[in-house]
């Protein structure tokens, strides 16, 4: 039984060496974004080059993704294959860069109003979980405020960024606790800290 299940193995590894390469021509906008396959079962990241560029790999019978990345811009990741032999992606702008981008046009009264809601955003991501609901409903008034002043500055990135902050932080506060979730909790703190984040290097604070 044992010989047998060895041969099977034997037999499996040797398919998966000989399945044909796959191919795919990866273009993207803008140009000049690196590529990477990703393994997660290894964690293994493998630079392919830079784009635009051709992808070559063989199928796993494991996870495999197509990471790609620029200064700036969000990184993109898709699983692979992808049954399209060519692609073009148009990669979107980070809110720190649409923020640095766009802060010329914002008032000095704006930018301030903005970083007292930012600051209460980091109030509430570092307060403990039964002081953060007060701290974050603090902040979402604070940014409904600011919408009614400045009511040109609403779908500029950085009220947008904030709104979406205090968002992942009134998630993380309002969790039942009967069905409480720390990976839930650290995945909308995560993204919580990211826009703080994006919003600090766009302001340059």
């Amino acid at each position: 039984m044992r010989k047998s299940s060895l041969i099977l193995f034997v037999l499996f590894m040797t398919g998966c060496a000989t399945t044909q390469p796959i191919e795919n021509y990866i273009s993207t906008n803008p140009s000049e974004a690196r590529v990477y396959l990703n393994e997660p079962a290894t964690s293994k990241n493998t630079f392919v080059g830079v784009t635009p560029c051709k992808v070559t790999f063989k199928k796993r019978f494991w996870d495999l993704y197509l990471v790609i990345e620029k200064n700036g811009y969000e990184t993109e990741r898709y699983p692979l294959p992808i049954t399209n032999p060519s692609i073009s992606i148009n990669l979107q702008e980070t809110y720190g860069r649409k923020i640095e981008r766009e802060k010329t046009q914002y008032s000095k009264e704006f930018i301030n109003t903005a970083i007292d809601v930012l600051g209460l955003c980091k109030r509430a991501a570092h307060s403990p979980r039964f002081l953060a609901a007060s701290v974050a409903s603090e902040a979402s008034t604070s940014l409904d405020k600011l919408k009614v002043n400045y009511p040109t500055q609403r779908e500029a990135a950085l009220t947008i960024a904030l709104g979406k902050a205090v968002v992942m932080l009134e998630q993380v506060t309002s969790l039942d606790s009967s069905q409480y979730n720390t990976t839930q909790e650290e995945m909308l703190a995560s993204q919580a800290s990211y826009y703080i984040g994006e919003i600090d290097k766009g302001l340059g604070i």
